[in-house]
């Protein structure tokens, strides 16, 4: 159920590796994940989604080259947008796994990925798959829910799907996107009993919008289901013939008729079936090949045996390109460890020209390679080029991702070369057999194949370094697997006579390569810089050819080809018996194209246009020139160019249009839809439907004896169908109206009309008509009755009356100001009353040498509210300190605290305080202290050794008369001092306003 392939002896035992990030090549060096784990901690369950908008796109016109996806990922499927190729969209499974002492597999917490890319696969987004993210132990269990072999395709309209065994089951789940796979709607269990198993297969009929998907049952059946609404609900049947089957590959041809290639245990063989469009009626399987040695293709193999064991994955693809002249042809590709190849597993291709009713023979994709070829996919690309890929060994035990392609309909294929720019060895210890992804399923583009694969270049762990099973340590060792992403561009070289290419740059695999007038594919990878030079001379049956241009997808004629692969490159090296003389197989094309803007590219390279024409030199044969604007149809034309002819060529494209559907009742009003002025008909059943050009359109809807209809802002979009739904209300007639308040909630006969900037206007039938309105604060008024006629209308001006209270309240002290809401109210002997509006108001009271307070209170209509404000006498503050630092200090008699050195700080009243301190052997000190609001007064008390009693006020030292009444005060302070609680208060700011509660006559509650 993982997207894992266990390979065996992969490295040496005594191999010490060490953990780094993965880094991509410098050409394309952003890092899609958001997040990255650490070596020995697992990814998050759920991490938080990442949003879909590109960040650090390369410049225009570059092309990244082997992108690091996601890091701690497996498995691993890419697709392209239809409406966007910009936009695609991969899936695999974010997850840490590692091995214990008895080589079980046990894993993290995980979740699956969904990766989207905006800028055609230059930057990566994460996002997640809803569900049960749960992974559990492999010693205790077997199944992981929401982690199994994610899969993702493109609905009708740009709606993205993907599915992902999720809980309970493991079962098959559905999940859709509306926003391109930012964001994914909660799974739809697809079914429950039996269990699914592992490697579904989901694809889209792109004309009807069904969903197919094939999976294989726990019971070993290989089944295809359809959903006709978006995964709501799932027809299905079996395949016939399968029982312990594997895995299967299902996809939609260019005609909607349904295509299944399945590998049928025990016989190992291959086989197909097809249903027509809309069914899923099979047709009686045709064997592809017979036979396959289930050893031969699976989990994982050992160098040493030869032998390999486990599921058997084929893969399927067909030619949809409507320009190569084998359209709808299938190819079919998996593992051959026949002895043919000395059991040694390598690439296998068989195809059919007739919708799978014949096959041809298997034949080896490359004849050169003689290691280890594993989990082949094949891909169609633009102009009906095969290409194939594979996880192949690049050196004792290590892999790499391989590619090759054919020109020819996948009769010869090109040199096979390496896709990934690294060695990945995934091997942890001496018989640790390490993981492996499974098949890299690519996606083909409007320049070549985009392609994703599972890379294990880094890996990391905890000690020991490497051991032997099964002595090792149950410590846990993890496997740092990663997505990456590349595009596989086509490269046709060919000569008007046989000759020897140089090939470097991209394309170093080979160092040379014969051509001759048939072309030769050679695969690259966009982003990478390519080099090809031509011999001057050339000898053919004992006559001298000599080099004069190379012609195709540009014009040079220089020896070398020098660029970066871009889109697929097809040139042509062109010799003549004479030196100097010109190519005679070069054509001229005269084109223009409008609108003047538009992009035009001939066989797949951009085309710079002046005032929308241009003139270009072309091989002799068959070039594909194609047109695209942005809001029109894009037109594409395959034009035939001979040696020496000039050819015109007009290109005028069309606005892409969408359609608007609506629907119009009751039918029986006889309604008349317009769209900008213009009449569409409507059917018997109150439809209409108009093709349009994109823009926004006025659509307004009229019947007889009914209110108008009006839609200013009706939006049509390319491809998309915009609904619009009308229900006309009767109306002959209008209530008119203004209201005094602006949020006055108005109802005509008990139904709510809007109302705008204090007016109000709706159409009535004929008759008596009611008006009532609304507002907080404000009494309830009913009007009416109000005639209106036929064609006629009335009036209504909606006054509201404010409702009062009454508020009431006392002041501390009396001869304090007091406001309400701001202004000022009459006050005396400290009370007031006031008549206020319901609602809520703020009170407010000061005086001088007095804090300020107030209070909001909310009032009810026909209620009394009483609110109480005594205020607080203004403070200010005495401080500083005293010696001996042990004396005891009071303020009109209450002790104060003292610190040990000797200082002190206390709030007081406004006005004249007396201070007393006093310590055994020192003469007691007594002063009067002035005290202001919010000033501090500094008191520096420094007692003299003695009997006795000083006294100063404000202003100095008292005299002795004045001595008598402060030493009685200065007596008890003693007493005082033990008896009073410690008071301290500091002043602060202003308190805010102090909520009142309100009933009808309490006082308020502070």
């Amino acid at each position: 159920m993982l997207l894992l392939l266990l390979l065996g002896g992969l490295l040496p035992a005594s191999a010490a590796v060490a953990h780094a990030s993965p880094v991509a090549s410098a050409s394309r060096p952003v890092v899609v994940a958001p997040f990255e784990c650490g070596a020995l901690a697992a990814c998050p369950s759920s991490p938080a989604p990442a949003p879909r908008v590109a960040e650090n796109a390369p410049a225009s016109g570059s092309f990244p080259v082997n992108q690091l996806v996601a890091n701690w990922s497996s498995g691993g499927t890419v697709v392209v947008d239809p409406l966007n190729p910009q936009h695609l969209l991969a899936v695999g499974t974010y997850f840490a796994f590692a091995a214990n002492r008895s080589w079980n597999l046990s894993y993290n917490p995980g979740s699956s990925g969904v990766f989207s890319s905006d800028d055609g696969g230059a930057t990566w987004h994460a996002s997640y798959l809803p569900g049960n993210a749960t992974w559990v132990d492999g010693l205790s269990a077997h199944f992981h829910y929401n982690l199994g072999d994610p899969r993702v395709a493109f609905e009708s309209g740009g709606l993205a799907a993907a599915v992902d065994e999720v809980a309970p089951g493991p079962s098959l789940g559905l999940m859709n996107s509306s926003d391109g796979g930012g964001t994914w709607a909660n799974s739809t269990v697809i079914g429950g009993a039996p269990l699914f198993s592992s490697a579904p297969s989901l694809t889209v009929d792109p004309a009807s919008g069904a969903v197919y998907l094939g999976y294989t049952t726990s019971n070993g059946t290989i089944q295809v289901a359809r959903s006709v609404d978006g995964g709501a609900t799932w027809i299905a049947t079996r395949l016939a013939g399968n029982a312990g089957s594997g895995a299967i590959s299902l996809l939609v041809d260019p005609y909607g008729y349904v295509d299944a290639l399945w590998f049928t245990a025990p016989t190992g063989a291959l086989s197909f079936a097809r249903a027509p469009p809309g069914s899923l009626s099979f047709s009686a399987p045709v064997t592809v090949t017979p036979a396959i040695d289930a050893s031969a293709c699976g989990r994982g193999y050992s160098y040493a045996s030869n032998s390999l064991c486990g599921e058997v994955r084929p893969s399927l693809a067909v030619d949809a390109d409507a320009r190569d002249g084998r359209t709808g042809a299938l190819y079919v590709v998996w593992t051959n460890n026949s002895t043919a190849t000395g059991h040694i597993p390598q690439v296998s291709l068989s195809r059919s020209l007739d919708n799978g009713s014949s096959w041809s023979p298997a034949a080896l994709v490359d004849l050169n390679r003689s290691t280890y070829d594993l989990q082949p996919t094949v891909a169609v690309g633009p102009e009906g080029v095969v290409w194939v890929e594979w996880y192949g060994q690049a050196s004792t035990y290590a892999y790499r991702l391989y590619a090759a392609a054919s020109a020819d309909g996948g009769r010869t294929f090109g040199p096979a070369f390496a896709v990934s720019d690294a060695d990945s060895s995934p091997r942890l210890g001496a018989s640790y057999n390490g993981e492996l992804g499974l098949q890299p399923t690519p996606a083909t583009t409007p320049t070549g194949v985009e392609t994703i694969w599972t890379d294990m270049r880094e890996l990391s762990k905890t000690s020991p370094v490497s051991c032997t099973w099964p002595t090792c340590p149950s410590d846990q060792v993890y496997v740092d697997s990663s997505l990456y992403t590349a595009e596989l561009v086509s490269v046709r070289l060919s000569a008007t006579v046989p000759a020897t290419l140089v090939l470097a740059g991209t394309l170093p695999r080979t160092g040379t390569l014969p051509v001759g007038p048939a072309a030769t594919e050679v695969g690259g990878l966009a982003g990478e810089s390519y080099n090809v030079t031509a011999p001057s001379t050339v000898v053919v049956n004992g006559s001298a050819y000599y080099f004069t241009t190379w012609y195709g997808s540009n014009l040079t004629s220089g020896l070398s080809l020098n660029g970066t692969l871009r889109g697929p490159l097809s040139m042509t090296a062109c010799y003549v018996p004479t030196p100097g003389a010109p190519c005679p197989e070069i054509g001229r094309l005269l084109l223009s194209v409008a609108p003047a803007n538009a992009s035009v590219a001939v066989d797949g390279v951009g085309v710079a246009l002046s005032a929308g024409s241009a003139v270009l030199l072309l091989a002799p044969g068959l070039h594909e020139v194609e047109a695209s604007a942005t809001g029109d149809l894009s037109s594409w034309t395959n034009l035939s160019v001979a040696g020496g002819s000039t050819n015109w060529l007009n290109l005028t494209l069309r606005p892409v249009p969408g359609t608007l559907f609506g629907t119009v009742g009751p039918v029986g009003a006889a309604p008349t839809v317009t769209v900008n002025g213009t009449p569409l008909p409507v059917d018997s059943n109150g439809s209409f439907e108009a093709s349009l050009t994109p823009g926004t359109y006025d659509v307004s809807v009229t019947a007889p004896a009914y209110a108008p209809f009006d839609d200013p802002s009706v939006t049509i979009v390319p491809l998309r169908t915009t609904s619009l739904s009308v229900t006309l209300r009767p109306a002959i007639g209008w209530v008119n109206g203004t209201v005094s308040v602006a949020w006055t909630s108005v109802r005509v006969d008990g139904v709510t009309v809007s109302v705008v900037g204090g007016q109000f206007a709706t159409p009535v039938a004929p008759g008596e008509h009611w008006v009532n309105a609304t507002a907080t604060g404000y009494a309830p008024l009913a009007t009416g009755p109000w005639y209106v006629g036929p064609g006629g209308s009335v009036s209504v001006a909606l006054v509201l009356r404010p409702l009062f209270a009454t508020l009431e309240g006392t002041v501390e002290p009396a001869t304090a100001s007091v406001s309400v809401d701001g202004v000022s109210v009459a006050a005396t002997n400290g009370s007031f009353v006031e008549f206020v509006p319901v609602g809520v108001h703020w009170v407010n009271a000061s005086a001088s040498g007095y804090d300020e307070d107030s209070v909001v209170v909310t009032v009810s209509a026909d209620t009394t509210s009483v609110v109480n404000l005594p205020l607080s006498p203004a403070t200010g503050w005495v401080r500083r300190t005293v010696l001996p630092s042990f004396a005891t200090v009071s303020i009109d008699g209450l002790w104060v605290p003292v610190s040990p050195s000797g200082a002190f700080n206390a709030s007081e009243p406004a006005g004249v305080h007396t201070v007393v301190a006093t310590a055994p052997g020192y003469l007691a000190t007594v002063v009067a202290a002035s005290v202001s609001a919010g000033v501090a007064t500094d008191l520096a008390l420094d007692l003299a050794l003695g009997a006795g009693t000083t006294s100063r006020g404000p202003s100095g030292w008292a005299s002795a008369a004045d001595l008598v009444p402060l030493l009685a005060v200065g007596a008890a302070v003693a007493v005082v001092a033990v008896a009073t609680v410690f008071r301290h208060r500091r002043r602060g700011p202003p308190p805010p306003p102090r909520a009142a509660g309100r009933d009808g006559s309490a006082s308020m509650h502070r």
